[in-house]
């Protein structure tokens, strides 16, 4: 299921009935919509943070998007700004404050080390067609993933 982008706050109140009835029903996976916050007080959610160095998010959505720097970072910038307005506004919280999840991923470095893990394993079972999904994201930021913490508890 794909839900619209809240733009209001009636949208907004929408989106969260559908994702408290969607949890009552069972499993779900929610990227975005503030689910973190909305389904806060929900014992059977794990919420993840997919997140990265700003410049490696710049890079990817210019990989993945085929747009220029200048675009990619207007396009960061507005999405940012929009999230935290929308969050601040409905939930007063912070999306980013890491308090609302049990794992925060550097999800740029993720694609990287898929990277590296399906050249080891060749091209057998799939991984043709993994590789060619891959290829469209870009490096992450330098320096080998276990350098950094992957994870906030």
């Amino acid at each position: 299921m794909v839900l619209p982008e809240p733009t209001t706050d009636a949208v907004c109140r929408k989106i969260e009935r559908v994702l408290l009835e969607a949890d009552r029903r069972g499993r779900l996976v929610v990227l975005g919509r503030a689910a973190a916050i909305v389904l806060r007080d929900r014992p059977r959610a794990v919420h993840v943070r997919l997140d990265g160095p700003e410049e490696a998010l710049v890079f990817q959505a210019m990989q993945i998007d085929q747009i220029d720097e200048d675009e990619a970072r207007r396009r960061q910038r507005n999405s940012d700004r929009a999230r935290m307005d929308r969050v601040k506004h409905l939930y007063q919280a912070d999306p980013r404050d890491p308090r609302h999840y049990h794992l925060v991923l550097k999800s740029t470095a993720l694609a990287r080390d898929l990277r590296r893990a399906d050249r080891c394993r060749g091209p057998g079972a799939g991984g043709r067609a993994r590789r060619a999904q891959l290829r469209r994201r870009p490096p992450s930021s330098p320096g080998p993933a276990s350098t950094a913490p992957a994870a906030h508890v």
